[in-house]
């Protein structure tokens, strides 16, 4: 994409029509980088992402564990972590939903033009329209996460169960020690003994080796909630079906508010 930036500025006239023949100009290079990245794939016999890579250099003894959150949660937090959100929509809750509404219309359009999967590894690349979006409507994909579980498990087949592992943050907190008793079990680890249990569930939460300082913010007002829950509501009914589990359609009470503050 910085290639055609490059490109189209180079090229760039001063006047009325400079924004519109700078767009014009994306477009079109957009549509050669997507055609050159599709040949690239028909020469290669697949379009390899990194499960692919991963697959091939470490096989499928590899044990991975992903840890995913409330989709609604995450991005509620992600909205007051991040700085450009509240400097662009209002730091509210009103800004929020003025975020979350605008970015949930791009996501929408470009699964309707394109398809989930397409979109959510390379939606600023499909279109001129999408590339010009605030930050690519990233906080959205990132708690869309069946299209990504769904590219994981493929590739990991047919025994993809024995080399991912999917966790809930909400099991986590709420209950430390069995939750990693699973991952430990999943890793081919042995049990700990009670000393370790007592001196590991001891330690407090650590960020880059520092203690957590939780954020607050206002709560989100179930109305809103209800909002952004029917957003994700038929993603995480996908995902919940792909691993069989419903606790994935996070259909239950929201986590504590101290831990809103957490952006995962």
């Amino acid at each position: 994409m910085s290639t055609c930036e490059m490109i189209c500025n180079t090229n760039r006239t001063r006047g009325k029509d400079s924004d519109a023949n700078f767009n014009a100009c994306m477009q079109a290079h957009i549509a050669t980088a997507k055609a050159d990245d599709a040949a690239l794939v028909t020469r290669a016999g697949a379009e390899l992402q990194v499960p692919h890579l991963l697959r091939a250099t470490q096989g499928t003894t590899v044990r991975l564990i992903a840890l995913l959150r409330n989709p609604t949660n995450r991005l509620y937090a992600a909205f007051w972590h991040y700085p450009h959100y509240r400097g662009k929509f209002g730091a509210s809750v009103s800004g929020f939903l003025k975020y979350h509404r605008e970015m949930a219309g791009h996501l929408s359009a470009c699964v309707q033009a394109h398809g989930l999967d397409a979109c959510a590894l390379k939606f600023e690349s499909l279109e001129r329209r999408f590339e010009r979006v605030f930050y690519h409507v990233d906080q959205h994909f990132k708690g869309v996460y069946v299209p990504y579980v769904r590219r994981w498990s493929q590739t990991f087949s047919p025994g993809w169960r024995t080399c991912l592992l999917f966790l809930r943050t909400e099991d986590y907190v709420a209950n430390t020690r069995d939750t990693l008793a699973r991952v430990l079990s999943f890793a081919g680890l042995s049990a700990p003994d009670e000393a370790w249990w007592k001196r590991t569930l001891a330690e407090p939460v650590r960020h880059n080796g520092a203690p957590r300082k939780w954020s607050s913010f206002p709560p989100l007002p179930t109305e809103a909630r209800q909002e952004v829950d029917a957003f994700f509501r038929p993603y995480n009914e996908e995902l919940a079906a792909l691993l069989g589990d419903e606790a994935f359609l996070w259909a239950g009470p929201s986590e504590p508010p101290h831990h809103l503050g957490a952006v995962r």
